[in-house]
């Protein structure tokens, strides 16, 4: 059984202000035409745009990902390079450290 509700975050505007936009009967670029075929599967997508602070462990990861081999990677512990940034995004705190940040 998969999943049939899905949600996806993303930290770039642009990318989300274009999957929101209708197709438009041109050329779509690669990725856009991937996200689309994604879209028509048999499931609830949504994309939403979250900024990086209020994501930093997502953001961690995903760095850290560029250097792994091609493939699935599976974690059976929390990775050492995001244990912290779980503990800042649990819900509230993102927030509290973006106002700090703003005011040092």
């Amino acid at each position: 059984m998969g999943f049939r509700r899905v949600e996806a975050e993303s930290d770039n505007l642009m990318l989300i202000s274009l999957i929101h936009k209708r197709p438009n009967g041109e050329d779509e670029a690669a990725l856009m035409g991937r996200i689309r075929t994604l879209q028509t599967r048999s499931w609830i997508v949504t994309f939403k745009y979250v900024n990086r602070e209020a994501n930093r462990a997502a953001d961690a990861l995903a760095k850290m990902e560029l250097y792994a081999a091609p493939g699935l990677s599976l974690f059976v512990d929390v990775p050492d390079v995001i244990e912290e940034e779980l503990i800042v995004d649990r819900p509230g705190i993102a927030a509290n450290i973006s106002r700090i940040y703003a005011h040092v």
